[in-house]
């Protein structure tokens, strides 16, 4: 995520504590991270924390609630996404949303959210939850994808919510390896190659069967 505290005196002190208690705890995890930890990367005394948020876990509560936000408000319409679906090449929809999708994950504070929502997600339930249902929103978004692909033309007339499960799925567990590679700095050339692949060989797959 970019270094959103470098203009920190325009920003007010309890968005400074929210911004860098989630950098800390998308590194160190929120076990790892105390109150003093937080309050010393802002420059401000551990009891002027308390002026501004009742408890450490207020903090994670607020991460569930704007990662949440977040993903419901840059939620594209079906209008939008219709115009696109109709312009647009199958596998090149899905080759350029993936490339959005990976770079938003690593550079956004959404993508820095769901990594720390991902490191909590066997620890708490609410963060268990929120991937459950970030998880929904992924397969609806795309079950809509393929109905609108399919109400186009564009693929075969094949059932849009297996589709979506059958994509998304595998799709999964790239961008899982790609989140890993990319918290340690490591290249990611071969992961995002691979995504591409998956992309090209499921869309031409289906266009391929049909015929």
């Amino acid at each position: 995520m970019p270094d959103t505290l470098n203009d920190s005196i325009l920003i007010p002190t309890k968005e400074r504590l929210f911004l860098r208690a989630a950098e800390l705890f998308s590194k160190d995890g929120y076990n790892g991270v105390s109150v003093r930890d937080i309050c010393r990367a802002v420059g401000i005394k551990e009891s002027s924390f308390y002026n501004h948020y009742p408890s450490k876990d207020d903090l994670l509560v607020e991460v569930y609630r704007r990662f949440t936000d977040g993903m419901n408000a840059g939620a594209p319409s079906a209008e939008m996404i219709d115009a696109r679906v109709r312009e647009t090449d199958p596998v090149e929809f899905w080759l350029s949303s993936s490339k959005q999708y990976y770079k938003n994950s690593v550079s956004t504070l959404e993508g820095l959210l769901w990594r720390i929502i991902s490191m909590e997600q066997y620890r708490d339930p609410r963060a268990g939850d929120a991937v459950l249902q970030e998880t929904e929103r992924t397969f609806r978004m795309g079950t809509l994808i393929f109905s609108k692909m399919i109400e186009h033309k564009k693929i075969p007339p094949y059932d849009p919510e297996i589709l979506a499960h059958e994509f998304f799925y595998s799709g999964r567990a790239i961008h899982l390896e790609f989140l890993i590679l990319s918290a340690y700095g490591w290249d990611t050339s071969e992961t995002e190659r691979r995504s591409e692949e998956h992309i090209r060989f499921f869309i031409n797959k289906l266009i391929v069967m049909e015929v």
